[in-house]
């Protein structure tokens, strides 16, 4: 298992490889689901090969992967490992729903056990309630999520509701799944009484390393001033956040979240953190409250 090879230049993620399944399904207006877009910007380094990231979304479940890049110093492709295991996870969506729908663990544990290429990754995946008002969350490493509220009208009106935490062994060591590396079943869960409305955003590190949750909450808020919420874009959500992130993670003295924990462990580190960045803006639509 890689820690981040050298402490500061670990290099992850596919940047924004969308996987479909092998299997489409219909909506079913029926039940709850998400409105979602997705914006991806690869390291400056990493453009013409798109990132190392990988992601899956549809409107019950979204998965963020993000490829640990020190295998590219053994002959690796770290997108190989990361693209691999957002493709099963969107086949097991597809195709054993009925399974997983409850046990967003579940679902990575069956999308780790059957990704065969070398390399490893984190990895975050949501899933929806068709029926209750419940999102299960479940995640291992340091690709996370955050739910957003607005509640009323005014500056006050939207607030954080929940922020992951990173889960790493130490700085910059996030755990992992893939070869040599932390077996799935290690991955956090987690479940949240949601609202209609509430909007989610899920994304490898290159969102973390560069964006504090209140100032995510500050890029959305002129987003969601129209008073209809069925008018928010979640693709100009998603756009907007990972712009500001990759702005700042060129910043050589922005006072960066990296930066912040890097003090916390005596470690100099001054500016923002180039990765790729994958963002994937959902928003929770809950059919009981139309009705």
């Amino acid at each position: 298992m890689f820690k981040s090879l050298s402490a500061m230049r670990r290099v992850v993620g596919l940047s924004g490889h969308f996987l479909k399944p092998n299997f489409t399904a219909q909506v079913n207006r029926n039940r709850n689901y998400l409105r979602y877009a997705s914006e991806v910007i690869p390291h400056p380094e990493k453009v013409a090969k798109g990132g190392e990231d990988a992601f899956f979304s549809n409107e019950n479940a979204i998965a963020v992967a993000d490829g640990v890049g020190g295998w590219a110093d053994y002959g690796v492709d770290p997108a190989k490992y990361s693209r691999e295991l957002c493709q099963n996870i969107a086949n097991i969506v597809a195709n054993e729903w009925e399974a997983v729908k409850k046990n967003p663990k579940e679902l990575i544990i069956r999308a780790a056990q059957r990704t065969k290429n070398m390399g490893s990754s984190t990895c975050v995946v949501l899933i929806i309630d068709e029926k209750e008002a419940i999102l299960r969350t479940s995640y291992i490493g340091d690709s996370g999520y955050l739910i957003l509220r607005k509640e009323g009208e005014g500056n006050d009106a939207l607030r954080v509701l929940f922020q992951s935490e990173e889960h790493c062994r130490s700085f910059n060591f996030p755990y992992q799944i893939g070869t040599n590396s932390d077996p799935p079943n290690m991955s956090l869960t987690f479940s949240h009484e949601i609202k209609d409305n509430d909007l989610l955003v899920v994304a490898s590190d290159g969102l973390w390393d560069n964006l504090e949750g209140d100032q995510i909450l500050e890029v959305v808020k002129p987003l969601l001033d129209k008073a209809n919420p069925d008018e928010w874009s979640m693709k100009e959500v998603a756009h907007q956040i990972a712009q500001k992130a990759y702005t700042l993670s060129l910043d050589s003295s922005y006072e960066s979240p990296f930066t912040k924990r890097a003090r916390k462990y005596r470690l100099r580190w001054l500016g923002g953190k180039s990765d790729d960045i994958t963002v994937v803006a959902a928003q929770v639509k809950l059919v009981q409250s139309s009705t």
